[in-house]
């Protein structure tokens, strides 16, 4: 059968981990989401095989999350 197998991508621009996975895979379909993280903008920070041919990445915007406030501190 196909090989649905995605490489792991994680820590690689969107655009080249989209095209490493086109061309590791026959015919697997990558969606993107946003997701706020501190590493540069555009870079892969998560990877999940959402279904048989289909992967997530989790790509990060370089916005840093709001801390949440530390315990104690008024």
């Amino acid at each position: 059968g196909p090989d649905t197998s995605a490489p792991d991508v994680v820590g690689q621009d969107a655009d080249d981990a989209k095209k490493a996975i086109k061309e590791a895979t026959d015919g697997v379909k990558v969606k993107t989401e946003k997701v706020d993280n501190r590493a540069k903008k555009g870079t892969v920070v998560g990877q999940e095989q959402t279904g048989e041919d289909e992967v997530t990445l989790q790509v990060s915007t370089g916005k840093v999350p709001d801390p949440p406030p530390a315990p104690g501190d008024r």
